[in-house]
C-alpha cells in the first residue's frame, strides 16, 4: 500500500492552493502545506473510497483532496465550525461553496459529543479534530467502531496526542490489520482495519440500549476467555492445576471459612475456582451462559476424572437458574458489574434463600465506577505533572462492552445488607488482600485497593480465621526452625534433563503463621538442585498454596519441578521461599531434606 500511495504522489501535480482560502489566518503555511494535502491525495486514491467521513472540515481542504482523487464519493464532515483546536469559526462556508459540485454533507457538532453516525460503514475516517491526546481517543473509538480504513492526522504533533494514539493501537491491536507512519507535515498514521471480526465491537458511549447481561452473551466467546479475561495467562501457561492469579488465589483463601459440602460458583468461566474447591472435597456445581466458558472448563478437567462425581458444569443463565437448598458456599467472582441492577437483586435474593444456615456468599468485583470518577484524573493530572502518561481512557475495550452494572461501594453495601443478617465488606489489594478490613483507611489512600470483596451469611462471621488465614507477616528463623516438616511422598527416581515433572509432598505447619501465597510477600513452594553439597540450581519454578496452610494443619501437595541440564546423580531439596524476603533453607533456616535421583 505504502509503495502505491508514494507512486500516485510522485506522478500527481495536485495543488490544494488552487481551492485555498485567501482570508486563512494560516496561509503563510500554505507552502509547507501543498505536498502535505498533495499526499492526502494520493491516499485516497490508493484506497479509491466510495464513502468518506473527516472529523475537522475547516475550510475543507482534506476534503477537497480526498474528493479530487475519488470525485464520486459520499461525503460526510463533522466540524464544531468554531475557533477551537486549530479551527476558524465559519470556514465551514468557504468548505460547502468549494464542495459543493460533489456528493456532500456536513455536521455540525463537536465529534466528542457523537455516538451515532449516517452510515453503517465508511471506507475512509480522516481524523483531523482535537489533537489533545484525549479528544483524538474518543474520535478513534467512533472511527474504528465504523470505518475501514483510519487516516489520523497529528500523529506527531503532540506527545500527548503520539502517546494517547498508541495507547489506543495497543488497546485495540487486534481489530488492527497493519498501520504505516507517514512523516508528513504533521505526522499521517494510516490505519488498516481487520474484516469479518468474529467478536462485536464495543459500544460507544455509556452503554445505551443494553439492558442485561443477555444483550452481552455473543461478546463471552473463547477470545475473551484465552486473551482477556483474568488469569487467562495463567491458565494458558498452567491450566487449571496450578494458579498464581492473586485475584483467583484470594477467592479460594476466603472459601477456607465455609464448611465443605455443596457448593456452587456462579459465572464460573474457565473453572479454575470450580476445580480446586472439588480437590478441597466440595460438590461443586459450575455455572456460566456461555458456552465457550463451559467448554473450556469442561476440557480442562478431562485427564482428572476422580473429580468427576463431584465436580460438574452447566451453560445456563443465572437468571433462569434453579437454585437448590442448603448450599455451604456460594462463590461469584467478577459477576455483578456485568449484570443489570434488577439482574443483581433477583441473585442475592436467590443465593440467599438457599444458602445454608452456616454457608457463606463470597463476592469480588471492582468498584469500577467509584474509581473511575474519583480517583483516576486526579491519578492522571498527578502522572502528567511529572512527565508521565495515563490514557484519558481508563477502561479497557472490553470493560466498554461489558460493565453494564459498574459498582459503587454504597449502592452494593445497601444491596447486600438488605439480603444477609452479617455482611463482611471490605477495600483489598494483591498487595494487602484484607486492605481496609484491618483498620480505618484515609480516602486518598482507597485508590491503592482496586478490589471489593464481601463475605455474606445468616450467621456470624469468623473474623480471626479471616486473618489468620490471609497474614502478610515476615517469617524469620526463629519462627520456623524445626516448625515447618516437608515431606516427600512420590517422586520419579529418573528424568530426563530438563524435564518437567511433578513431586507429591506432605507439609506441615507447626508455626503460628500462615503458608498463603497472598499479599506483598508471598509463600512459594519451590527447590534447589545440589550435586554434592554444591547448590547448581537455586531458583525452581514456583508452585503456590492454592488455600493457605495454618497453624496445625497438613496438606498434601503436588508440586511443579524442572530437572537441571546435567546427567549423573542429583539431589532435589524442596523448600519455601517467600517472595522478595527469604528462602527457608538459607540465612539461619533449618534445611529440608534431600532427595537423589537421576538425571538421564
Amino acid at each position: 500500500m505504502i509503495n502505491h500511495i508514494l507512486d500516485v504522489y510522485k506522478s500527481s501535480n495536485f495543488d490544494f492552493t488552487d481551492y485555498a482560502c485567501p482570508n486563512d489566518p494560516f496561509k503563510g503555511n500554505f507552502s509547507d502545506w501543498v505536498h502535505y494535502y498533495r499526499l492526502k491525495f494520493a491516499i485516497s486514491k490508493a484506497i479509491s473510497p466510495s464513502t468518506i467521513l473527516e472529523i475537522g472540515v475547516r475550510y475543507g481542504y482534506s476534503a477537497h483532496s480526498f474528493l479530487s482523487a475519488c470525485p464520486n464519493a459520499k461525503y460526510t464532515g463533522i466540524d464544531n465550525n468554531s475557533d477551537t483546536f486549530g479551527g476558524v469559526e465559519k470556514s465551514i462556508e468557504w468548505a460547502k461553496t468549494k464542495l459543493s459540485n460533489f456528493n456532500v454533507n456536513f455536521i455540525l457538532e463537536d465529534s466528542q459529543q457523537i455516538y451515532d453516525l449516517p452510515f453503517c460503514k465508511y471506507d475512509l475516517f480522516h481524523i483531523d479534530g482535537q489533537q489533545d491526546g484525549g479528544g483524538t481517543y474518543k474520535d478513534l473509538e467512533l472511527a474504528f467502531h465504523y470505518s475501514e480504513w483510519v487516516l489520523l492526522d497529528g500523529y506527531h504533533w503532540s506527545s500527548q496526542n503520539y502517546l494517547e494514539a498508541n495507547e489506543f493501537l495497543l488497546r485495540h491491536k487486534e481489530l488492527v490489520e497493519y498501520s504505516i507512519n507517514i512523516p508528513s507535515y504533521a505526522g499521517e498514521l494510516l490505519i488498516k482495519i481487520k474484516k469479518n471480526l468474529n467478536r462485536p465491537r464495543y459500544k460507544l458511549g455509556k452503554q445505551s440500549g443494553v439492558q442485561s447481561s443477555n444483550d452481552l452473551i455473543k461478546t463471552y466467546d473463547s477470545e475473551y476467555y484465552l486473551n482477556d479475561c483474568g488469569g487467562h495467562q495463567s491458565f494458558k501457561d498452567c491450566g487449571v492445576d496450578r494458579i498464581d492469579d492473586s485475584r483467583i488465589l484470594s477467592i479460594l483463601a476466603l472459601t477456607k471459612l465455609a464448611p465443605v459440602g455443596q457448593a456452587i460458583d456462579i459465572g464460573c468461566g474457565r473453572g479454575e475456582v470450580c476445580f480446586h474447591l472439588a480437590k478441597k472435597g466440595y460438590n461443586v456445581h459450575g455455572i456460566d451462559y456461555s458456552k465457550s466458558a463451559i467448554d473450556i472448563a469442561k476440557n480442562a478437567v478431562l485427564e482428572n476424572q476422580k473429580y468427576s462425581k463431584i465436580l460438574s458444569y452447566e451453560c445456563i443463565d443465572v437468571n433462569l437458574f434453579e437454585f437448590k437448598k442448603n448450599y455451604q458456599l456460594v462463590v461469584c467472582t467478577d459477576v455483578i458489574e456485568h449484570l443489570s441492577e434488577s439482574e443483581v437483586d433477583k441473585l442475592y435474593i436467590q443465593i440467599s434463600a438457599n444458602l445454608s444456615d452456616d454457608g457463606l456468599f463470597i463476592l469480588h468485583t471492582f468498584p469500577n465506577s467509584w474509581y473511575y470518577d474519583y480517583f483516576y484524573n486526579k491519578k492522571k493530572n498527578l502522572v502528567e505533572k511529572y512527565g508521565g502518561f495515563l490514557s484519558s481512557e481508563p477502561r479497557s475495550m472490553y470493560e466498554k462492552i461489558m460493565h453494564i452494572n459498574e459498582q459503587n461501594p454504597a449502592i452494593m453495601r445497601k444491596q447486600l445488607n438488605k439480603n444477609f443478617r452479617n455482611v463482611k465488606f471490605w477495600f483489598g489489594s494483591s498487595d494487602d488482600l484484607l486492605g481496609s478490613l484491618k483498620g480505618d483507611v484515609s480516602f486518598k489512600d482507597f485508590c491503592k485497593y482496586p478490589s471489593l470483596y464481601a463475605i455474606c451469611s445468616h450467621s456470624e462471621i469468623n473474623i480471626s480465621k479471616l486473618n489468620d488465614l490471609c497474614s502478610d507477616r515476615l517469617f524469620f528463623a526463629d519462627d520456623v526452625k524445626q516448625k515447618i516438616v516437608i515431606s516427600i511422598l512420590e517422586y520419579p527416581r529418573a528424568i530426563f534433563a530438563g524435564e518437567e515433572f511433578t513431586v507429591k509432598i506432605l507439609i506441615s505447619n507447626m508455626t503460628s503463621y500462615s503458608l498463603n501465597s497472598l499479599n506483598k510477600n508471598p509463600i512459594n513452594i519451590s527447590y534447589n538442585w545440589y550435586e554434592g553439597e554444591k547448590c547448581i540450581e537455586n531458583n525452581g519454578i514456583r508452585t503456590p498454596f492454592h488455600f493457605p496452610i495454618i497453624n496445625g494443619e497438613k496438606e498434601t501437595l503436588e508440586i511443579y519441578c524442572k530437572a537441571p541440564e546435567i546427567k549423573g546423580s542429583c539431589d532435589l531439596l524442596v523448600t519455601l521461599v517467600q517472595e522478595y524476603h527469604a528462602w527457608f533453607n538459607q540465612d539461619g533456616f533449618e534445611a529440608f531434606d534431600k532427595t537423589a535421583i537421576k538425571i538421564l
